[in-house]
């Protein structure tokens, strides 16, 4: 049974070995606004902001951490990255009923 999350994201290690779904509603809660908006202009993944959604997120998601570990270890043979995505249209939408000031602050929405 897949859980469901108020805003999903998920997070892999570049070789697709760990892959983990997490809700990120608990980093935009506590997320400062120019992060949240950076995560916005990357395009809401694979890019810095969106890592930093990750390595935040490792202090509470116990599979997050447990991808950090694996790349760790991984890096004595070779190096592996990672990429995080935070689903966008939940996300505006939690952060328009929940934090109204970050999300009038985000760029428009493009069609």
């Amino acid at each position: 049974m897949q859980k469901k999350f108020a805003v999903p994201a998920e997070c892999h290690s570049d070789d697709r070995v760990c892959e983990v779904a997490f809700d990120a509603a608990p980093w935009l809660k506590r997320a400062f606004i120019k992060e949240i908006v950076a995560l916005a202009e990357c395009g809401w993944g694979g890019d810095y902001p969106a890592d930093k959604v990750a390595l935040d997120m490792a202090g509470w998601v116990e599979a997050i951490k447990d991808m950090f570990k694996y790349m760790e270890v991984r890096s004595n043979v070779e190096t592996v990255g990672f990429e995080c995505h935070v689903r966008e249209d939940e996300a505006r939408a939690w952060l328009k009923v929940n934090r109204p000031r970050v999300f009038a602050k985000l760029p428009k929405e493009e069609d």
